[in-house]
């Protein structure tokens, strides 16, 4: 995860909770429901799951950090978000508000959420990125190693692979265990990823480099 400075005093009206998880170089943030994570197709697609395509599809569309479902996983609503220019992945966030109803934040800028997050949440201008179902009451966030980076220390072994093939909750559990999985208890419903720009809030484009401020996802009004 990456350093950020607070900058004012500016105190949220909502409660901002950071999570940390036990990240290595070349892995990445995913999330999803964790009925649509826990299914044996997904097999496939994680143990070749490609940083170059996630890094590729960001910059084809001119910028570091957007959030993306991958071609390898049209099926299945799981979502990746590529790394900045300096490689660090977003940070995790939750807010809750007064009414204790639950967001999720990545924060992709080097600023402390505290310092814009109200702002933000009024904004009506904001990009929508997808919208997915969440049935089982969990979402989760997780990372998976690139399988196409050679110095990837934590790529999956064929053994791992192996086990994950015979009863796929392996590859839950490993997660997990190697506290690279957050689960949360949520409301089901249909829930919708926004992304908010660095000049839509702060009113001045971000020059080095850090456009996209985040990513937002909440149960859909």
């Amino acid at each position: 995860m990456k350093a950020v400075f607070q900058y004012t005093k500016n105190k949220s009206k909502h409660k901002i909770k950071f999570f940390s998880v036990n990240e290595q170089p070349w892995e990445y943030v995913c999330f999803s429901s964790l009925e649509t994570l826990n299914k044996k197709e997904n097999l496939e697609y994680i143990k070749n799951f490609s940083s170059t395509s996630l890094i590729d599809h960001s910059l084809n569309k001119g910028t570091w950090s957007l959030c993306c479902k991958l071609e390898l996983f049209k099926k299945n609503n799981i979502f990746s978000i590529a790394p900045d220019k300096d490689d660090a992945n977003p940070n995790i966030h939750t807010i809750i508000d007064n009414k204790k109803n639950i967001k999720f934040f990545f924060n992709c800028s080097g600023i402390a959420p505290s310092d814009f997050i109200d702002r933000m949440l009024k904004l009506k201008k904001k990009q929508k990125v997808s919208e997915f179902s969440i049935k089982d009451n969990n979402l989760v966030i997780f990372l998976l190693p690139g399988a196409d980076v050679p110095n990837c220390k934590s790529k999956f072994t064929k053994k791992e692979i192996s086990n994950f093939s015979t009863n796929f909750n392996n590859f839950i559990d490993d997660r997990i265990k190697k506290e690279k999985l957050l689960k949360f208890k949520v409301p089901n419903g249909n829930y919708v990823i926004n992304t908010y720009w660095h000049y839509d809030i702060f009113g001045e484009h971000d020059d080095s480099g850090f456009n996209v401020i985040g990513h937002l996802v909440e149960l859909k009004k």
